[in-house]
């Protein structure tokens, strides 16, 4: 058993992948009784990537589905995986959950305003149900993107803010 943020989380296999499990954020392979972490790289979108091999066949799986599917309870194939803190190499437990395309993304870094030469303001505005809407015109880029983001938090549920962002 692996521990993920404090929590004891029990080694599960993967489905499909004999001698292959999870073991919190590690994929882990048992073959001839030898326990190996298998090697994660990092695909061209920054995700985290791992080689199962089964009857000979190399399969590239993504590791944040691969966790999702054994720890979450509402895991689906037909939804997405979203890395609440928006680091698609953190794949702890606590970070992932389950998201329509939509609710996925509304958790993305967007910068939401931008400076509207003509009126030597800067603009905001804000993506709701695929349609553009008007925020508001500012003087400054800080006061935009306060405006931006506290639309963006009210908008979007699935927003999480991030200081630093």
């Amino acid at each position: 058993m692996s521990c993920q943020h404090g929590k004891e989380v029990p080694m599960i296999p993967i489905p499909g992948f004999p001698d292959y499990y999870v073991d919190g954020s590690d994929i882990i392979s048992i073959k001839f009784g030898k326990r190996r972490v298998l090697k994660q790289t990092i695909n061209n979108h920054g995700y985290k990537n791992v080689g199962l091999c089964v009857s000979g066949k190399q399969t590239t799986c993504k590791v944040h589905r691969l966790i999702a599917q054994a720890y979450l309870s509402d895991y689906s194939e037909d939804l997405d995986v979203d890395h609440e803190d928006r680091c698609k190499t953190n794949n702890d437990i606590s970070n992932l959950r389950m998201a329509t395309d939509e609710e996925n993304c509304q958790n993305k870094d967007c910068t939401g305003y931008y400076y509207h030469k003509p009126s030597g303001k800067y603009l905001a505005q804000i993506m709701v149900n695929g349609k553009r809407e008007y925020i508001g015109r500012y003087k400054t880029e800080e006061e935009a993107r306060e405006a931006y983001i506290a639309e963006k938090l009210k908008l979007h549920p699935f927003y999480t803010h991030q200081e630093n962002t």
